[in-house]
């Protein structure tokens, strides 16, 4: 009687598997490593139950094994179910719907690419430090068919004591005209992954108070991926980084002569305890990482100084709105949450602010929120949706705690800062089309995009007419052209925006 064809492939299968696993080699993990991965690693090589796989494979649905598997340099699917725990030794695990590890990942230079619908404990995948080497070979034991495999990893070199850092770069605005700056990194333990203190110091050529510069730090507190970490600074402040980040609105301060922003000086000491994201997020994954702390600030203000400019200064000598001179305390709270899936991701951020003391006991609750919802459709084209909300919650928030809305960096119907305020609400949507059968000199391929952005900022009950902008625009790799109207203007007078496209949000 013919067996069934199902039959016939689980045996078949379980020939194969019983081979490799009665040709599996010696397998060594030398070198001074102490992470969670090589110490798995080991234990599972001292149990010596494990399937040792050293070729591209695929792991079907019916694989079934009761002990370990080893990956050595190879690319393996599995499908099945590995009931102990898996090690990855220079090569990559892909861990399809329906496979199943019931034990800890361990990776030592490779990869694992668990599915949305894969059965592990995300938790439980563990890796050595990516700056850490790895070397592996094998070398015969004089047996026919006999051999060790060899993994030795390299323990990357301790960071220097003191050490100089990149940036802060060099930033041009009108109120300090240039700023140079130099910083250095710190590391008193020397131990990867310790504490570390991040010094610098500045020169703000037309500010009074001419220097600037003050200390981070970050402190690992050995639980739950926490740290402590704080700045105590002396520098020029905005809340209106989102709109243009240093480098862009630098490049078009000095060039063009527009600053998107408004400033006040302030020397700052904060301290916080956070969660900062940690591993890369894959589909499926979600990442939820709070903080809590506490912030002084003494607060100043600053002119404008409508420094020199390349085209056209006017923009620089715009007015520079007062701060509510003294110190504010406030607690500290909020929470970035991130998300994946396998064509779109969402990046958010929540902010609440408490001031237990104000000048002029302004206190004040401010929460501030942010997001970013990106999907793919038609394979290669892109919806992206930006989110920006403020609001006191209570009372009138300081100056220094408005934002603004207005140009070519928000809405470029609108003369800059045309809106400000403790209110503010900003949405940006786009769909991007990339153009790859046309490839530029020094840019690269463009893209083309429709845009639609909308928003109003404001102080007090008295909310304004929100304003809509529409058009199309080109994106290249370091810069963005924008042709849109405001669909209430009649007639429709038509506004150009040309950036530098430097993405930050």
């Amino acid at each position: 009687m013919r067996a069934p064809r199902s039959a016939v492939l689980a045996l078949v299968l379980a020939f194969a598997f019983a081979s490799a696993a009665g040709a599996q080699a010696q397998v060594q993990i030398s070198g001074d490593d102490h992470s969670n991965a090589a110490r798995i690693a080991r234990e599972v090589l001292a149990r010596n139950a494990y399937v040792y796989i050293d070729r591209d494979t695929i792991l079907g649905p019916e694989f079934r094994t009761p002990g370990d598997l080893v990956v050595y340099d190879a690319e393996v699917r599995l499908e099945g179910s590995v009931e102990g725990s898996a090690v990855v030794l220079g090569g990559d695990f892909w861990i399809r719907p329906g496979g199943r590890v019931g034990g800890s990942v361990a990776v030592i230079g490779g990869g694992v690419y668990p599915a949305g619908l894969a059965v592990v404990d995300r938790d439980s995948i563990h890796y050595t430090d990516p700056r850490a080497g790895l070397q592996i070979e094998t070398r015969p034991t004089g047996r026919d068919g006999e051999y060790v495999a060899v993994a030795q990893i390299t323990h990357p070199p301790r960071p220097a004591f003191f050490a100089p850092a990149v940036g802060p770069f060099p930033t041009y605005d009108r109120v300090n005209g240039l700023t140079l700056s130099a910083s250095a990194n710190i590391n008193p333990t020397r131990e990867l992954g310790g504490p570390v203190f991040n010094v610098w110091g500045s020169y703000r050529f037309e500010q009074e108070n001419k220097l600037g510069g003050g200390v981070r730090w970050r402190v690992p507190l050995g639980t739950e991926n926490l740290q402590l970490t704080g700045e105590a600074s002396r520098a020029t402040r905005t809340m209106d980084g989102w709109i243009r980040g240093d480098v862009a609105n630098s490049v078009r301060a000095l060039a063009l002569g527009r600053d998107y922003r408004d400033y006040w000086d302030a020397d700052v000491l904060r301290a916080m305890v956070e969660r900062p994201v940690g591993k890369p997020l894959i589909a499926g994954e979600t990442w939820l990482g709070p903080r809590v702390g506490v912030q002084v600030s003494n607060d100043r203000s600053l002119q404008a100084r409508g420094p020199w400019a390349l085209l056209d200064r006017e923009g620089l000598e715009r007015f520079n709105p007062p701060v509510a001179e003294g110190t504010i305390v406030s607690l500290l709270a909020g929470t970035e949450y991130h998300w994946r899936g396998m064509s779109s991701s969402f990046d958010g951020d929540v902010s609440l602010e408490h001031a237990l003391s104000a000048p002029g006991d302004a206190e004040f609750t401010q929460t501030l929120v942010q997001a970013t919802y990106l999907s793919q459709a038609l394979r290669t084209h892109t919806m992206r949706v930006y989110f920006r909300g403020m609001a006191p919650i209570g009372g009138d928030a300081p100056p220094q705690r408005r934002g603004i809305l207005g140009g070519g960096g928000t809405l470029p119907t609108e003369p800059i800062a045309h809106f400000r305020g403790d209110h503010l609400v900003y949405i940006e949507s786009s769909y991007i089309v990339p153009v790859n059968n046309i490839i530029l000199p020094v840019v690269g391929p463009p893209s083309l995009e429709a845009v639609h952005l909308a928003g109003a900022a404001w102080t007090g009950d008295d909310e304004p007419l929100w304003v809509q902008n529409a058009g199309v625009g080109v994106i290249f790799a370091l810069a963005r052209a924008r042709i849109v109207i405001n669909p209430a203007d009649r007639p429709f007078s038509p506004k150009f925006s040309f950036g530098f496209y430097i993405p930050q949000r």
